[in-house]
């Protein structure tokens, strides 16, 4: 079995998604927090930004009170639109 990469991803007929590879997310997250930084405090994007940051780094394991979702399997196979 192959691992599912950084990218759209659609399980069977759903709607299809993006999946972030954990050691992705944590990079992103990262540089994220430099800009939240710079928006300063009390800032509608800069609370936008904190939940896509929490979102990114819910993949690392252990962190308080999050729910993983879980999948026993998948089938991998490639369509180009």
């Amino acid at each position: 079995m192959s691992r599912i990469e950084t990218g759209p991803l659609r399980f069977g007929k759903d709607w299809t998604g993006v999946f972030i590879r954990g050691d992705n997310a944590v990079s992103m997250a990262a540089d994220l927090e430099v800009l939240n930084d710079i928006l300063g405090q009390d800032n509608f994007y800069q609370l936008k930004l904190r939940e896509i940051i929490n979102l990114f780094t819910s993949c690392v394991e252990g962190k308080e009170g999050v729910v993983i979702q879980c999948i026993t399997d998948f089938t991998h196979s490639m369509e180009k639109k």
